[in-house]
């Protein structure tokens, strides 16, 4: 369950205790706007954007995050509330005109949100494993993993127990909050997973609590035409020598390869890639010494200078990490490194290399 809907199920556990006797409205959202007479702009989670004034003697209450009910709530003014703040109003609801009168309202302050986003994203960090898989036995309520660590690659046994929740990344989407229950079945050899739970290191063991994984494919070659202000891209894949249409989101990370020796795009003089780019070449922007498992891209998406959409331009060579796309949709770009001029001079052996040992790696939620 995601942050916002464990909260907006919370929120009306709450207002189940809280009900008053006749039926109320509610309205449900983030708030956008106060005003200095108190009016209350709310974007509401169901749609819509609410104007909402508190009725004279209306109650306020505000609560952390984690709290099913209202004994732990303090009592709050019009003051307490701002841009920010997620927001439970019940009162009269005047769905046609957007307009709330609110007999109560339930307040959680942005800044205890955000301090409670951040901790879920250490434990994520702190107590997860991620990679990916290489075989899965269902009846067996488990998988194998391999995962990446220091540079050394490691296969983990992953135990999945009735408890275990389990999310697939959309199809078409690379966002945590659109990811949808799943279970054991789906996943298959290759996709990518992320594991939080109770971790055994030196046995290479965890029994999950949560799981997300998705199905992602890992692309190079040249743009050859995009439109920056929509996000769509046209890729001439150096493998199939097919072009692929791909749509770059905001939330998509970009990165660009400076140049090397005065070349573009990691060229060396001798006209190939970069040291720690060659199969068996080591150091620079996270590639491993001793070239024994190919270069870590993680790393390297890290420590590479930041890119935007305005700074791709058609010739550009690229390798990406990509959503599975639906029929006669463009790919969503999860992870792209610009600047890659080098795969498309390079033997096909080189090319393979570079692309096989690039995994997109599942992010936190």
């Amino acid at each position: 369950m995601t942050l916002r809907k464990a909260m907006n199920a919370m929120f009306l556990f709450m207002m189940c205790g809280a009900a008053a006797a006749q039926p109320q409205g509610r309205v449900l959202g983030l708030v956008t706007a106060v005003s200095a007479g108190g009016d209350i702009t709310v974007q509401a989670d169901a749609g819509g954007t609410y104007a909402a004034k508190a009725l004279e003697g209306a109650k306020i209450y505000r609560v952390e995050p984690g709290e099913k009910d209202l004994s732990k709530a303090t009592k709050g003014t019009l003051t307490d509330i701002a841009a920010g703040d997620r927001i439970l109003i019940r009162g009269e609801v005047n769905a046609a005109e957007k307009i709330v009168l609110a007999s109560s309202l339930i307040v959680m302050k942005k800044e205890a949100i955000t301090s409670l986003q951040a901790k879920e994203e250490a434990d994520w960090k702190q107590h997860s494993v991620a990679g990916v898989i290489k075989s899965v036995d269902a009846e067996g309520k488990q998988f194998r993993m391999s995962a990446r660590s220091a540079g050394v690659v490691k296969e983990w046994t992953v135990a999945v127990t009735d408890k275990t929740g389990i999310k697939r990344y959309a199809d078409e989407s690379i966002r945590y909050q659109d990811a949808q229950p799943s279970g054991l079945k789906a996943m298959v050899a290759g996709d990518q997973v992320r594991v939080m739970g109770n971790r055994q290191d030196a046995e290479l063991k965890v029994t999950a609590e949560q799981i997300v994984f998705g199905s992602f494919q890992t692309l190079g070659g040249e743009i050859v035409s995009l439109k920056p202000e929509t996000g769509d891209v046209v890729l001439l894949d150096v493998q199939t020598k097919k072009k692929v249409a791909l749509k770059i989101s905001p939330e998509a990370r970009l990165r660009r390869m400076p140049a090397f020796g005065g070349r573009p795009g990691g060229m060396r003089p001798g006209g190939g890639p970069p040291g720690g780019m060659r199969p068996g070449g080591g150091g620079g922007f996270g590639m491993r010494a001793g070239g024994g498992n190919g270069p870590d891209f993680q790393q390297m998406m890290e420590r590479l200078p930041k890119a935007t959409l305005g700074d791709l331009k058609a010739g550009d060579a690229v390798v990406t990490s990509v959503a599975r796309p639906k029929d006669g949709h463009p790919a969503n770009v999860i992870s792209m490194i610009a600047g890659m001029d080098f795969l498309l001079r390079a033997p096909a052996s080189e090319v393979n290399q570079v692309i096989g040992n690039w995994n997109m790696e599942v992010g936190t939620p």
